[in-house]
């Protein structure tokens, strides 16, 4: 397969997609009704799903719409799909093509996604290195074996840029409590988590055993770890997971 695709959808995800697909100079159709901005010169506008003539179609779409589409679709197309919880099965009840499901995350973005992905049991070999292909454009790559995996990706990781979203707003508002420049929090908090991550990235430890580098005896570190421990931090997060798998479960059911 060449590197050729149509996105379906040119919201946030869809257009970042497009955009890091275009500096591998690939070619990049786009069909968006309810977007009447200005496509960059190379990328081509389609004003009907029906001359769609890639071989592959992203999906960007809310899940709500996937049905609809899928069935304007023309048929013997490669469809991947990064809607959250809409199965491969309920897909396939009204689309017959090659599917394959992909959970992408926002940071994404600026090319620091992480993307889970799920190839059915009939997708060959060929649409399988196009698809790792695409999505290596914007990050990295982790494939799961069975769909009902990516239930966990989407609460991990699909969700998780909020989870860390929301420390980085507790770490700032702690530091302006403390008598810090709200501008100097955040600067420090968004610093700690982007260097950390990267620390952790690079080194073959644990996260578990990494902690011990910081908590040194009655320090002020160990003293902040057992707060979060009293309160519940690992659990809570643990649970918030959990909720977030249960949630997208309801949602490929409904």
């Amino acid at each position: 397969m060449q590197n050729e695709v149509t996105i379906v959808g040119f919201g946030k995800m869809g257009s970042a997609i497009a955009e890091f697909l275009s500096q591998k100079n690939w070619k990049i159709s786009v069909f968006d009704p309810y977007f009447s901005g200005e496509l960059p010169q190379n990328f081509t506008r389609l004003s009907q799903l029906a001359k769609i003539q890639t071989p592959a179609i992203l999906l960007c779409v809310k899940p709500v719409e996937i049905t609809k589409v899928l069935q304007e679709m023309p048929s013997a197309k490669t469809v991947i799909s990064i809607a959250a919880g809409v199965s491969t099965e309920s897909m396939q009840q009204v689309y017959q093509g090659n599917i394959v499901r992909v959970m992408p995350n926002t940071p994404a973005r600026i090319g620091f996604g992480i993307s889970g992905i799920y190839f059915g049991k009939l997708v060959e070999s060929e649409i399988r290195k196009f698809c790792l292909q695409l999505f290596s454009c914007i990050g990295e790559i982790v494939e799961v074996s069975k769909e009902s995996d990516l239930h966990a990706v989407t609460a991990l990781s699909g969700s998780g840029p909020a989870y860390i979203e929301l420390m980085a707003a507790a770490l700032e508002d702690a530091g302006v409590q403390a008598g810090l420049q709200r501008d100097t929090s955040r600067r420090l908090a968004i610093a700690t988590i982007r260097g950390t991550a990267e620390l952790m990235r690079q080194d073959t430890r644990s996260p578990q055993e990494m902690i011990h580098d910081v908590t040194s005896p009655g320090g002020t570190t160990i003293a902040a770890i057992s707060a979060l421990k009293k309160g519940g931090f690992e659990s809570t997060v643990q649970n918030a997971v959990n909720e977030a798998i249960k949630r997208s479960i309801e949602i490929s059911k409904s």
